[in-house]
This record gives structure tokens, sequence and C-alpha cells, in this order.
């Protein structure tokens, strides 16, 4: 191997780790703001109603299992969902508050989807 190869090989993986450096180095994203109350209320309310719904159709086809443990796992939606909002609310990392964010938004639409999912089995929406 000649010398210029070699020193175009460091030079070479030098600029990649000083590439990787200044990417380790850049700027922190701004603190996104919590999940707003509106959003918040909306998402509780949907599961909610997807808990209520959900049992009441359980209890009016006793012999569905399928249902019944949908209404028992129900409230744990809706706990879940109290929960990352409160990781939301109180977190200093912008990581983790987009993180829990995008989780709030998937909570509510699950629970907006259980709602719609009962009529094909003959419940009343």
């Amino acid at each position: 191997m000649s010398t210029g190869a070699g020193a175009g090989a460091a030079l070479a993986m030098v600029l990649c780790l000083a590439a990787g450096a200044c990417r380790d180095r850049a700027e922190p994203a701004a603190m996104p703001a919590p999940v707003s109350e509106i959003e918040a209320r909306r998402g509780l309310d949907a599961c909610q109603d997807y808990a209520t719904k959900v049992c009441a159709c359980s209890a009016g086809k006793p012999e569905d299992a399928a249902l019944r443990e949908l209404c028992e796992l129900a409230p744990a939606k809706q706990s879940a969902l109290e929960m990352v909002l409160e990781v939301n609310r109180t977190t200093q990392s912008a990581q983790e508050r987009f993180k829990t964010a995008d989780t709030v938004q998937r909570y509510a639409r699950s629970c907006i989807e259980g709602i719609s999912d009962l009529a094909p089995r003959g419940c009343s929406r």
C-alpha cells in the first residue's frame, strides 16, 4: 500500500468521525407543548365511550366471550391513556414529549376504531 493511499484512507476516516461528532453536537429539538387539554379530553372521552359501548354490548350478548374480554380490557385503555398524558405533561425531555404525544393519538384512534368495530358484531354505535 502506498503512503498516499494510506493518507487518503486516514483522511476519509477522520472526516467520517468529524461528521459524526458534528451530528452529536446538533442543537436539541425545541421542547414541544404538551398535548392540549382539548385533545386529551377528546381521547379520554373516546376511550370512556368505547368502554361504555363495548360493555353494554357484552352484557347483551353474554355468550360472546370475545366481547366479554374486550369489556374487561376496555378500562385499561383509558388508564393507559391517562398515564401517558401524565408523562406528556411532566416530562422535561423533548423526545419523550414527542413520543407520548404520538402515543396519545394512537390510543384515541384505537378507542374510536374500537367503537366502529362494534357495528359488525351487532352492537349499536
